[in-house]
Order: structure tokens, then sequence, then C-alpha cells
């Protein structure tokens, strides 16, 4: 049996009613979905909208298709310097611990957040953060996986990779964004090697060096990528299964593309065939799969 989850992010369908997301996931083929922030949810920065009847809709919708909610992403200020933002932060956090359970989801997903140039700031912010979540993550049976964003207090993989495995909780593991590969530093398979005790998450989306990308002015401080559909960009798709097979990856695969709400079908199926034939070529077990 597959140890490996395949799950489609939301976001594309974010102009739909989440039941309808949910259904055409399942008629695209999913077996899940990560819940990407919505308004109507657990929207990104503020505390959550969704009421508790409102998701005990979701989670009959849910079921009623017969998609699996693998995961939702979270993004909140839990790494801020400032005390009040930090503090707000973790409210919010607590609420998204209790919609998960709710959902019956065992994993939430996030950003490092905070900002490069106060990284010593943003770490003690951060480290607080998970201290007063650690109770509430177990209690509920949640874990988190952290993805360094471009732009957050660390953006290299290996200290983040670093920073997670020194908390010293199986509640925190590592999430390898792709579309953030050529911030993270090193090839993918050094960075799917090094994070191997803790990586338990991926998300799958194309993107181009950032060295291609024009910006005006030239000194603009962005940290330019994309989230492609797989094979429209310069991602080395063949290395990423096979870094994956090496470490006997267990956990999720989310396609996460971005790029194509006008197409957002026909992406979500070009991304499923795209990794399923990826994976066998690499050794990789998918659901559904013998």
């Amino acid at each position: 049996m597959s140890n490996i989850i395949l799950a489609a992010d939301t976001e594309m369908l974010r102009g739909s009613p989440l039941d309808v997301a949910l259904a055409v996931a399942a008629e695209v083929g999913f077996p899940a979905v990560e819940l990407a922030p919505r308004a109507d949810l657990l929207p990104s920065w503020v505390g959550r909208r969704a009421s508790p009847q409102a998701v005990k809709q979701i989670r009959a919708a849910a079921a009623a298709s017969g998609v699996r909610i693998a995961s939702l992403m979270v993004c909140y200020g839990w790494a801020s310097p400032d005390e009040a933002e930090r503090q707000a932060a973790v409210g919010y956090w607590q609420r998204a611990i209790s919609v998960a359970a709710e959902l019956g989801c065992s994993r939430l997903n996030t950003e490092l957040t905070g900002d490069p140039s106060r990284r010593r700031e943003c770490e003690v912010a951060f480290r607080r953060s998970v201290e007063d979540l650690l109770p509430s993550l177990r209690e509920h049976s949640i874990r988190v996986f952290i993805e360094p964003h471009p732009g957050d207090f660390i953006e290299s993989g290996r200290d983040a990779v670093d920073l997670i495995r020194n908390i010293e909780s199986d509640r925190f593991g590592y999430l390898y964004c792709l579309p953030h590969t050529f911030y993270l530093g090193g090839t993918i398979g050094e960075q799917v090697a090094e994070s191997r005790d803790v990586i338990g998450h991926v998300h799958l989306a194309d993107t181009f060096s950032p060295g291609r990308i024009i910006v005006n002015p030239p000194d603009c401080r962005v940290r330019t990528h994309q989230h492609l559909d797989i094979g429209q960009g310069e991602i080395g798709w063949a290395e990423v299964f096979s870094a994956l097979a090496k470490v006997s990856f267990e956990g999720v695969l989310t396609v996460c593309v971005f790029a194509w709400p006008d197409r957002a079908v026909d992406s979500l199926r070009a991304n499923l065939r795209a990794v399923r034939d990826l994976a066998g070529q690499a050794g990789l077990t998918l659901p559904g799969e013998l």
C-alpha cells in the first residue's frame, strides 16, 4: 500500500464554492485536496471566518465527493517581532487548529513568514509561537509542515530544515515547495537528501530561474517565482521524483499550481497525469496504483 497521498491545491478553484471545488477535484481524479486560504474559511493574516456550521458542511461535502481533506494551508504572522501581532497570530493559529480537527484533517501547512532583515528577532518570535502552540497541536494530534518562502526570515532550505529539526518535536515537519527551489540553495537532490528526516510534504509546480525574470527598477527587492504546470518551467522533474524515491518519501504530494485559473480543470488533469508518469518512472507508488 502506498504511504503517499496525492492532493490538489484548491487555489485555482477559489472562485467556486468549496463543495464545487471538492467535486471538481474528485471528478479530475485526485483522492485528496489541500484547502488553500479562502476568505470564507481561513484567510491569510487574519482570523477564522467560517462558522462551526460551515465547517460541518465542508466536512460533509468532502465525504459526499469522496475526496479526503489532506491538509489546510494557513499563513499568519507568528514570527513577527511585534509582540501584539505575534500574539494575535497565535490566536489565529489556535482557531485554525480547531478547524482542522473539526474537518478530520491532521496537518496544517504554513510559511515561516517574518523579515529576512530581522532574522534574529523573527526567530525568537517564531520559537515563542511554537511553544505556545505545541499543547494544542498535541491535544488535537495535528502536525504542522513549514516551508521557507522567498522573503521569509529564513530563505535557505538547509537553514529551515535545521530550525525545524531543532524544535525537537514530531508535531513539526518540513514542506519542500518546488517552485522555491532556486532560492533554497543546492540541487534538488541535495535539498531532498538533507531534509530526509523531517520532510513530509511537497508542493509540486514548475518555475523559471529568477534570473530570467526582468523587474524594474533593477534593484527591486522582489523574489520572483511562478507556480506553473509541470513541464512549463525549469525544474528537473526526473531529479525530483528520483530524489523522493531515494529517501523513501512518505507524506503528501500536492499539485500546487496557481497560474491557470482560466483553465483550472485542464491544468489539474495535465498535472495529475504528469505526476503519475514521473512517479512511475522513479518507482514511487501513488494511491490507486499496485
